[in-house]
C-alpha cells in the first residue's frame, strides 16, 4: 500500500506531540481533581466537628432552640444537604436541610457529641460533592482546550519546518529521479551538500553525469551491435538454410515424441521417406511404425520407463527396441532425451536409420560365424543334431500323451542348444512357437524343417543330415595304438585280452568335457553383448575325459544355467557396487573320486532372494501354502527347479519360460546324480552337480 509522506509526517507529529502533551494534561487534571476532592472532604469533616462541638450545651441543657443558630450557620454552606442531631437515646434532637441540594455524589459523616468524656449524642452531616465535581469539569475543559491549542500550534510549526526543509526537497529529488528515468540528462541538478538530503541530491547529480557518459558509450555500442546483428542474421539464415538442406537430404530421420508417443511437429523430410507416410505431426509413433498388440504394450511400457526417469538414462533407453521391422525394411531406433530447464524429460529424440542392408550383412556374418563355430566343434555339433532329433521325437510322444510340460521342456533345451551354435533362425522359430498357447504337431514340424533347411543349405560343408544316427569318428593318436599293441602282447595267450581291448576302446572313446560343451564361450560372448553386460566366461577342468553317453545329456542342458546366470544373476556394471565391473561365470569339471564327477556352475552376480522365490511360487500357486511355510533355506533355493517357475517378469528369447532349470535337474536324476544350489545375496550363486563317473561296467557296456 502506498502512503502520502505528508500525511504520514502529520500523523507522526500529532501522535508524537499529542502523547506527551496529553499525558501532562491528564496528570494535571488528575492532580487538581484529587486536590478539590480532598478540600471538599476536609470542609465536610470541619463542619461536622464544629457542629458536634456546638451541640454540647443545647443537648446538655435540653434546649433544641439553642441549636438553631449554629445549624443555620452551617446550612449557609450550600454544599451541606442536611443536618441531624440525635440525643444519647438516639432520638432526633434537631434536624434541618434542603433536599434540593442532594445532587451528584453525597457524602455522609457522623461525629459523637462529648461532655466530660461521655457521649451525650451525635451529629450526622450529608455533604454534596457536586460543586467540587463541577469545578473539576470546568478545569478539565480548560485543560483540554489549552492542550489542543498547544498541539495544533506545535504541529503547525513542525509541519511547516518539515515541509520546507524535508518534504519539498524530497519532492525535488523525486522529480530529478524521474528525469533520470526518462533519460533527461542535460539539465544539471544543483545541490549544496549541507545536510543528508543535500548529499543525496548531490549524489543524483553524480549519477546523472555517470549515466550521461554511460548512455553515450551504449549508443556507440548499439551502433556497432546493429552492424554485428545485421551480419549475424545473415549468417544465421545461411546456417539455417544449410542445416535444413542437411536435414532434408540426410539418410537418417530425426523425430521427436512425447510420453503419449505423439510425434511433435518439425520432423526431418527423410522421416516421411523412411516411414512411408506424410503428415506425421501429432500421429502415434507406434502406429506409423506398425507396432500393435503385445508389442505395443511393451513399447509403451519402455517409453513410460524412460519418462519416469528412475533408472539411469542409458539403462532406461536400452529397454526401447533398437530395431523394428516396417514392411520390407528394418529401421534402427536410437533414442536420446530432451530435458526441460528443471531437468525433467520433455521429449525423446529418435534417430531413424534404414539398416535393412546392414541387418542382412549382420545375418550373413552371423551365419558365417556360426559355420566357423560349428566346424571348430564338429563333433559337438553332430551330437547337438542327434540330440535335437531325439528331443523332437520325445516331444512328439509327449504331445500325443498330453504332457505339455514335457514338450515345452524339450523345446526350451532345443532352443538353447541351437542358439549356442548360432542357429538363430532355428532358435527364433522355437521362441515363436513357445509363445503359442496350445502346441500342435505342425509346430514341431516347423522346428524340424528349420533344422533340415539349415543342414541342407550347408550340407556340402557339414556333411550332416537331420537324423538320430550320425557318422561319429574318433581321432586315435599313434601313442594310443602303440599302447593297445603293448597291452595285447602282454595279455597274449591269456583270457583277459578281450577285456584289455574293451578297456582301451572305452578310454579312447571318452571326450574332453570342454569338447562336449561346444561353443559355449562364443555363445556367452554374444548373449552378454545382447544384454549389454561385461562378462568373462571360464571353463576349468575342461580336459577331463568323460563318457559321452553318460555326460552329454547333462552338459547339453548346462546352457540353461549359463543363460539364467547371464539374464538374472549378473547385474549391469553400474549396479555391481564394489565388485569387479567385469562379472565372471565359470563351469568347473572335477573328479572327486573314482566313482563321481562334480560339475559346478558359478557366477558372482546378485544371488537369489529366497523370500522372493517363495513369494513367486505362492503367487503362481505351484505349491500348497503350508508346504511353502515349512521349507528350509536349502529347500527354498531348490524351488528354482520347479517346472513352470520363473523369476523373470517378462518372457524373452533368452529366458522366462520356467522350464530350463527343471530340464537340468531331470537330466541329472536320469543318470543317478544329485543337484544342489547355493546362493548368497550380493555375492553370487553356485549350482553343484554330482554325477556317477561310470553308469555300468565295461563288460556290461560291451554286452
Amino acid at each position: 500500500m502506498r502512503h502520502n509522506l505528508k500525511a504520514v509526517v502529520l500523523i507522526g507529529l500529532v501522535v508524537g506531540l499529542g502523547l506527551p502533551i496529553g499525558g501532562v494534561a491528564l496528570y494535571t487534571s488528575r492532580t487538581l481533581e484529587a486536590q478539590l476532592l480532598e478540600a471538599a472532604n476536609s470542609d465536610h469533616k470541619r463542619l461536622a466537628d464544629i457542629l458536634a462541638l456546638g451541640m454540647q450545651e443545647p443537648i446538655w441543657n435540653f434546649q433544641p432552640t439553642g441549636a438553631g443558630p449554629l445549624m443555620k450557620s452551617i446550612l449557609d454552606d450550600h454544599r451541606v444537604v442536611s443536618i441531624k442531631v440525635l440525643d444519647a437515646e438516639g432520638q432526633v434532637f434537631s434536624e434541618d436541610g434542603s433536599e434540593a441540594r442532594r445532587e451528584g455524589v453525597v457524602l455522609s459523616l457522623e461525629r459523637p457529641i462529648l461532655r466530660d468524656g461521655k457521649v451525650i449524642g451525635k451529629v450526622m452531616v450529608d455533604f454534596s460533592l457536586s460543586a467540587a465535581t463541577n469545578a473539576i469539569k470546568d478545569r478539565l475543559r480548560e485543560t483540554i482546550i489549552v492542550t489542543i491549542f498547544q498541539l495544533v500550534m506545535c504541529a503547525t510549526l513542525l509541519l511547516t519546518l518539515i515541509n520546507l526543509r524535508v518534504l519539498r526537497r524530497i519532492d525535488r529529488i523525486r522529480g530529478e529521479a524521474q528525469a533520470l528515468a526518462r533519460k533527461d540528462l542535460e539539465t544539471p541538478f544543483l545541490w549544496r551538500a549541507t545536510d543528508e538530503i543535500g548529499e543525496l541530491g548531490h549524489s543524483l547529480e553524480v549519477t546523472r553525469i555517470s549515466l550521461k557518459g554511460l548512455f553515450a558509450e551504449i549508443e556507440a555500442k548499439n551502433v556497432e551491435l546493429a552492424s554485428i546483428n545485421s551480419n549475424l542474421e545473415q549468417l544465421v539464415a545461411e546456417r539455417t538454410a544449410t542445416i535444413k538442406m542437411i536435414l532434408d537430404n540426410v539418410k537418417s530421420g530425426f523425430i521427436v515424441v512425447n510420453q503419449a508417443l505423439k510425434i511433435q511437429p518439425g520432423c526431418s523430410r527423410s522421416c516421411e521417406q523412411l516411414l512411408g507416410t506424410q503428415n506425421l505431426a501429432n500421429r502415434s509413433f507406434a502406429e506409423v511404425l506398425g507396432i500393435s498388440g503385445r508389442a505395443f504394450e511393451l513399447f509403451h511400457s519402455a517409453i513410460d520407463q524412460v519418462f519416469d526417469d528412475i533408472f539411469p538414462e542409458a539403462v532406461a533407453l536400452s529397454q526401447v527396441p533398437a530395431r523394428v521391422r516396417l514392411g520390407n525394411q528394418i529401421l534402427s531406433l536410437a533414442g536420446s532425451t530432451v530435458r526441460a530447464q528443471m531437468g525433467t524429460i520433455r521429449f525423446i529424440l529418435f534417430t531413424l536409420v534404414d539398416v535393412t542392408e546392414l541387418e542382412r550383412a549382420e545375418r550373413d556374418n552371423a551365419k558365417n560365424q556360426a559355420m566357423i563355430r560349428i566346424l571348430q566343434n564338429a563333433s559337438a555339433f553332430r551330437d547337438c543334431v542327434r540330440d535335437a532329433y531325439e528331443r523332437l521325437a520325445s516331444a512328439r510322444s509327449a504331445l500325443v500323451a498330453g504332457r505339455m510340460d514335457a514338450v515345452r521342456m524339450e523345446l526350451h533345451t532345443l532352443k538353447g542348444n541351437a542358439a549356442s551354435f548360432g542357429l538363430n533362425d532355428v532358435s527364433a522359430t522355437i521362441h515363436l512357437i513357445e509363445d503359442e498357447g496350445i502346441l500342435q504337431p505342425q509346430h514341431l514340424d516347423r522346428i524340424e524343417s528349420a533344422f533340415q533347411n539349415f543342414l541342407n543349405e550347408n550340407f556340402e560343408c557339414l556333411k550332416t543330415r537331420f537324423a538320430a544316427e550320425q557318422d561319429d569318428s574318433l581321432s586315435v593318436s599313434r601313442a594310443e595304438i602303440i599302447e593297445l599293441r603293448r597291452q595285447v602282447e602282454v595279455c597274449s595267450g591269456r583270457d583277459d585280452v578281450a577285456e584289455a581291448v574293451i578297456t582301451w576302446v572305452d578310454r579312447v572313446g571318452r571326450v574332453p568335457a570342454a569338447a562336449m560343451l561346444g561353443p559355449m564361450a562364443q555363445y556367452v560372448e554374444i548373449l552378454a553383448e545382447k544384454l549389454d553386460k561385461d562378462v568373462r566366461f571360464e571353463v576349468r577342468g575342461g580336459d577331463i575325459a568323460l563318457d559321452p553317453a553318460q555326460f552329454k545329456p547333462i552338459i547339453q542342458n548346462l546352457v540353461h544355467a549359463v543363460r539364467n546366470s547371464l539374464d538374472h544373476g549378473i547385474e549391469p556394471a553400474c549396479e555391481r557396487g564394489t565388485k569387479a565391473s567385469v562379472a565372471t561365470i565359470s563351469i568347473t569339471f572335477r573328479t572327486l573320486d573314482s566313482s563321481r564327477v562334480e560339475i559346478r556352475i558359478e557366477d558372482d552376480g546378485r544371488g537369489i532372494d529366497r523370500d522372493h522365490l517363495v513369494a513367486s511360487v505362492r503367487n503362481e500357486a505351484l505349491l500348497p501354502a503350508p508346504q511353502l511355510d515349512s521349507l528350509s533355506d536349502s529347500e527354498k533355493l531348490a524351488l528354482v527347479f520347479l517346472d513352470g517357475f520363473s523369476t523373470a517378469r517378462l518372457i524373452s528369447d533368452i529366458s522366462g519360460r520356467g522350464v530350463g532349470m527343471g530340464a537340468i535337474k531331470d537330466a541329472v536324476i536320469s543318470v543317478g546324480g544329485v543337484i544342489e544350489i547355493q546362493s548368497e545375496l550380493g555375492k553370487g550363486t553356485v549350482i553343484i552337480l554330482l554325477i556317477p563317473a561310470e553308469p555300468m561296467s565295461p563288460a556290461l557296456r560291451a554286452a
